[in-house]
């Protein structure tokens, strides 16, 4: 799954983390990973509370609504899942292109394979009366997240590219989005807001905390406030979806499926059935 997938599709969460099993990590192991990850990230994690990481060590969901820093500024909402499956399967779960996480989501490769930043192009079918949305993303692995917490994080950020809406226009134009007919009248909003970010961090000893947020506006009819409650109610079926996808992943990802890089920039290896 893309960060476009993410960015609205998916995309409209809050704070949450979930856990599976008991004791794959302390509540001292989990503040530290989120604030080593957050010194080096693009985007940092809000700061949990006692509550929220006693609640994400027990494996219960927690979901935080990150209130704007100025008035007019839309909602961020971020998910979090404390999990004991292995970072690289989570990460391959999460941005697997072959996975889908929303009905009615199409995304085009803009870019080749192995550019970066990637852009993705995203449209999103949306039930009458209300207009489609579509949007045009630059994704990036920040670099600098893995080299400051020793290798622990990767983050998988997106934010929208400065000339996409005249990308998106091109490619519908053009009849390279699959399903919409490019004689047909201009019938999707551009989005303009859509930025986020997915995470994986190692935690000791043997946990990986998940996380994925995002801050959108979809404009047109759709207020901000309702974008951000309705992706606070689906950030739980989002993140344990990537969970139960990264438990059952030897027989997609295996020999023969293009290498993806993990948040360090290094492919991952096909997965055996315990590896």
């Amino acid at each position: 799954m893309t960060a476009a997938v993410a960015g609205l599709a998916a995309a409209l969460p809050a704070i949450a983390v979930i856990a599976a099993g008991p004791a794959v990590a302390d509540g001292a192991a989990v503040r530290e990973a989120v604030a080593e990850y957050s010194r080096a990230a693009r985007y940092p994690l809000p700061a949990i509370g006692d509550a929220q990481v006693a609640r994400l060590v027990s494996g219960r969901v927690v979901r935080v609504r990150d209130l704007p820093q100025g008035p007019g500024e839309p909602q961020r909402v971020v998910g979090l899942h404390l999990v004991s499956e292995a970072r690289e399967r989570l990460w391959i779960a999460a941005l697997d292109p072959h996975f889908q996480v929303a009905d009615g989501l199409t995304e085009v490769r803009v870019t080749p394979p192995g550019a970066s930043p990637a852009r993705w192009y995203g449209r999103l079918d949306l039930p009458w009366p209300f207009h489609d949305r579509h949007w045009v993303v630059e994704v990036l692995d920040n670099p600098d997240v893995p080299r400051a917490t020793r290798g622990a994080g990767w983050e998988h950020a997106w934010d929208l590219a400065s000339d996409g809406a005249d990308v998106a226009a091109s490619l519908v134009a053009a009849g390279k989005v699959p399903g919409i007919d490019p004689t047909d009248p201009p019938a999707a909003v551009y989005t303009p807001v859509n930025r986020g970010a997915w995470l994986a961090v190692s935690v000791e000893p043997r946990g990986t905390l998940l996380g994925y947020h995002v801050t959108s506006v979809v404009g047109g009819e759709i207020p901000d406030r309702l974008v951000a409650d309705y992706t606070l109610l689906t950030l739980d079926r989002l993140l344990r979806g990537v969970a139960s996808r990264a438990r059952g992943l030897a027989e997609h990802y295996a020999a023969g499926h293009p290498l993806l890089s993990g948040g360090d920039g290094i492919p991952i290896l096909p997965f055996t059935s315990s590896g």
